[in-house]
């Protein structure tokens, strides 16, 4: 009689995964499939975050000083290096991009999952959150920014999304001005402005005043005190560490600048600010002056004097009258 043969059990299939090996014989790393954050990511990354979004041609130059830090200043790389970056990116599941308006470049900005990777502590913001004229006066900062040659050696700039961040208004009183950006240099603190629209004269007033007399807590000092007590404690115990700003920088068409000068003409001859602290407000062109005859007009502005008569509404410089 033929003798039944035992069943041969069959081998259970492991959920652990195998451990493959290379070629040459190396284990494999344990971030094989992931995408890996390179140092030019990181760059890019934080400053998308810090200010919120940035438009496609933006990022594009921004990767471009990347590329030619310490070489050439004009490198660039092309859209198409750009759009696969972002590609990249998104594939990662660290930024939405896409087109918030159909007449517009491609907008990136961070998922929280992209704001964990490169440790800003910001809540997750829409870009759709925000109205085409604030699209349009933060792509106006980021060229600032852009222009300003941010990350070179001594600057540091702070931008409105970080002046925010975690600051708490006491009942009953006014919040200090948040300026668009805060540019640190050694010891000289500059508050950035970019008008695109125009204010009011009693709320540019009010402003004006606030950047030139009033000290705010930016810089090493605030950080300081708010290591050593807290955030809290270091939000009443401000004075401590409040700083002047030694520079505003206002940024706006040649309209726009003609009102600025009027506005801060006559805090001055009201006694609100002194001639010397009005000297501290530098007026820029937006969009940027790019040619020599263009840079070379903006610094023949910037040497003309404020008119303090009592009667003058206007400010005027190069035998015109203002025409807004």
């Amino acid at each position: 009689m033929r003798q039944k043969k035992k069943p041969v059990p069959r081998r259970k299939h492991s959920l652990k995964k195998e451990q493959h090996s290379s070629p040459t014989g190396r284990k494999q790393r344990h971030d094989v499939g992931e995408t890996r954050l390179l140092p030019r990511d990181e760059l890019a990354l934080t400053w998308i975050g810090q200010q919120l979004a940035m438009r496609l041609d933006q990022i594009q130059e921004l990767l471009g000083q990347f590329a030619g830090h310490g070489a050439a200043h004009d490198d660039q790389i092309s859209e198409s290096s750009t759009r696969s970056a972002i590609a990249r990116w998104k594939k990662a599941g660290w930024i939405y991009a896409r087109r918030i308006d159909a007449q517009e470049l491609m907008w990136v900005w961070l998922t929280q999952k992209g704001l964990k990777r490169v440790g800003l502590p910001y809540q997750y913001q829409s870009l759709a959150s925000l109205s085409e004229q604030d699209r349009k006066h933060l792509y106006a900062i980021t060229d600032v920014r852009l222009e300003l040659g941010d990350g070179a050696e001594g600057l540091e700039w702070t931008s409105e999304r970080t002046l925010l961040q975690g600051t708490h208004r006491r009942r009953g009183h006014k919040r200090v001005h948040r300026p668009d950006a805060v540019l640190a240099l050694g010891n000289d603190l500059i508050a950035i402005e970019v008008e695109l629209s125009r204010k009011t004269e009693s709320l540019l007033s009010e402003i004006l005043v606030a950047l030139l007399c009033e000290r705010d807590y930016h810089g090493q000092a605030y950080h300081d005190l708010k290591a050593q007590v807290g955030e809290d404690k270091a939000q009443w115990q401000r004075p401590l560490a409040w700083r002047h700003y030694t520079q505003v920088y206002y940024y706006a068409d040649e309209k726009k600048r003609r009102y600025v000068r009027d506005v801060l003409a006559k805090v001055v001859q009201k006694g609100y600010v002194s001639e010397e602290q009005a000297q501290l407000v530098r007026l820029w062109w937006y969009p940027l002056a790019t040619t020599d005859e263009e840079i070379a007009r903006e610094q023949q502005e910037m040497m003309a004097p404020l008119v303090l008569d009592a009667g003058a509404d206007a400010f005027l410089y190069e035998g015109r009258e203002r025409d807004d």
